[in-house]
Formats: C-alpha cells, sequence, structure tokens
C-alpha cells in the first residue's frame, strides 16, 4: 500500500476512519473497518516488509505485481487479491512494464479471520481469485466520497464498507491452499469453512507436536471421519496430507535459513526420525533436504 501522493486520485487515494464510540460500536467489535485507498503504483514501487495492524486485502484492477510471502514469490495479475495477517511478514512490488493499479481495505473484529476465510484466503495460501473487481472498487470509492464526521457520514461509510466485505464474500473463490486447486463457493457451505479454517489454524500452530488425526478431530469437536470428509471436500486433500504439507513447508524455510543438522530441522517440523523426515522432503520437493539447502544458498549468492 503507497503512501506517497495520497492527495492525487489518479496515483493514490486513502482515507483512514477514526475509531469512536457511536451506534456503530457494536458492528465495529465484529468486523471494524480502519482504513481503505485506491492507487496506481509507479513501474517496480514495492512495500515491506511490513506487519499490518489488522486484515489488509488488496484486490488487484490492472497491471501485474509480485506478492512475496513466507520466501514464495507469486506473480499477479488483475482479478486476483491478497490479504495481509495481522502478525505476518510480507513485500510486494508492482512490475516494472506493467505495474498494478489496485485498491485496499483493511479491517478488523472478533470475526475478521472467519469472514477472510470464507473470501477465501488462508494463512497457507492467502491469495484467491475474485469475478469483479471493478464492483469492489466502486464500494471503496464509496467509502473515499463520504469522509465527513456527521452522523450520516458515519452510517454511509459503514454502509459502503459492507459493502465492500460482502461484494468480496460473494465472489470469492477458495483455492486450495496447498495443492493449488480452485474450489467454489457454492461448493462450501459454511461448516466445511469452519471446521477445514480450524483445522488449518491447530495444524499451523502445532505441526511440531506429534499429532493424531483423531486428536485433531477431539479438538474441533467432530469425528474423525467426518472432519476428514469436510477437509477434503473444502481443499481437495486429506487432514494427515495437509499437516505433512504444512510440516515440509516450514522445512523448507528452515533449511534455507540455517545450517542447523537435518536431525534437528526434523525434530523442529514433529520428525523424530531424520529418515523418515527426509524420505517425506523428497517426495514434496523431488531433492533431498541437504541437496534443497544447496540449490536455495546457490540461488541467494
Amino acid at each position: 500500500m503507497g503512501k506517497q501522493g495520497l492527495g492525487d486520485i489518479e496515483s493514490a487515494f486513502a482515507f483512514f476512519e477514526e475509531q469512536e464510540e457511536d451506534e456503530t460500536s457494536f458492528m465495529n467489535r465484529v468486523l471494524r473497518f480502519q482504513f481503505c485507498g485506491i492507487e496506481r503504483c509507479l513501474p517496480g514501487h514495492g512495500y515491506g516488509p511490513e506487519k499490518s495492524d489488522g486484515f489488509l486485502i488488496h484486490c488487484i484492477l490492472d497491471g501485474h505485481g509480485v506478492f512475496e510471502y513466507r520466501g514464495e514469490k507469486h506473480r499477479l495479475e488483475r482479478g486476483q487479491a491478497f490479504l495481509i495477517y495481522p502478525d505476518e511478514d510480507v513485500y510486494y512490488q508492482a512490475d516494472y512494464s506493467e505495474p498494478w493499479k489496485y485498491c485496499w481495505v483493511s479491517f478488523r473484529g472478533g470475526s475478521a479471520e472467519t469472514v477472510a476465510q470464507e473470501i477465501g484466503f488462508t494463512r497457507g495460501y492467502p491469495i484467491c481469485r475474485l469475478s469483479d473487481v471493478d464492483e469492489i472498487e466502486e464500494s471503496i470509492r464509496g467509502i473515499l466520497s463520504h469522509r465527513g464526521d456527521t452522523r450520516g457520514e458515519r452510517f454511509t461509510r459503514a454502509g459502503f464498507f459492507l459493502c465492500t466485505i460482502a461484494a468480496m464474500l460473494c465472489q470469492g473463490r477458495e483455492q486450495g491452499a496447498r495443492n493449488g486447486e480452485e474450489i467454489r463457493p457454492e461448493d462450501l457451505q459454511l461448516g466445511t469453512r469452519a471446521y477445514t479454517a480450524e483445522a488449518i489454524h491447530y495444524l499451523e500452530t502445532h505441526f511440531r507436536e506429534k499429532i493424531r488425526i483423531q486428536d485433531l478431530a477431539h479438538e474441533i469437536g467432530i469425528s474423525r471421519s467426518y472432519l476428514t470428509q469436510q477437509v477434503k471436500e473444502a481443499i481437495g486433500i486429506s487432514p494427515r496430507t495437509l499437516l505433512i504439507n504444512i510440516r515440509m513447508e516450514h522445512a523448507g524455510r528452515y533449511l534455507a535459513s540455517s545450517n542447523d543438522p537435518i536431525q534437528l530441522v526434523a525434530l523442529e517440523c514433529g520428525y523424530d526420525d531424520a529418515l523418515a523426515f527426509s524420505k517425506a522432503f523428497k517426495a514434496r520437493y523431488g531433492m533431498s533436504p541437504s541437496e534443497y539447502r544447496k540449490k536455495k544458498r546457490g540461488s541467494a549468492e
């Protein structure tokens, strides 16, 4: 999100909401608007590494750019959106030949992460595709055009903010966070999304431990078979495969950034047996952990 030239609507236009205790206070606790803006970036303009104070969504309206997340670079285009979670460092940069134009909106609240998940974002893959970004831009322009402090302006702003989020929810395409397959929203019920989101969150925070899928199901409060069915319907893979992929993603980042022995990397990723870890790693990346580290170090040099 660019900060320069905020007064020039052709380059950037942003609005930051002052938090007040008013008639929208209840809604603020559930989903609280923070700020929004529109910008056509200069060629090569980058932002970050940076953490967001809230859940910050960028919708690409035109052009191209690169979004870097957890060591992986993703080239994005019109119709795609990316989410910056409050506790994640990211970097993004406009293309040099076709710099992107995007709009953004940031929000917080008790339902913020659930809403982000229902739009189609996950912490493992915070990118989704939207079917009509022009509609989202129009709603954000509605917020930007009502910046007064009167009761009417505040309510109008809140209405356009809810229209923005509603458009994203209706348009969202939940992509498989672990295999890149797109799943249509009409194929996903709220329960499926909720159980899958809870499973992903639990596995991402406990992957270093000895986890049985039965324990995961018990933690969520459903049977193992039902959990497996729900996760497969949502992202196309089983909870066990999801756990392995989360561990392997962490292993890749750990190997690239440390000189620790493979045995220690294996333990850090939830494996007591370095041989079993190496076998799983090679199945995912097509090379041994040592070869992967050498390749990453060579690329960095």
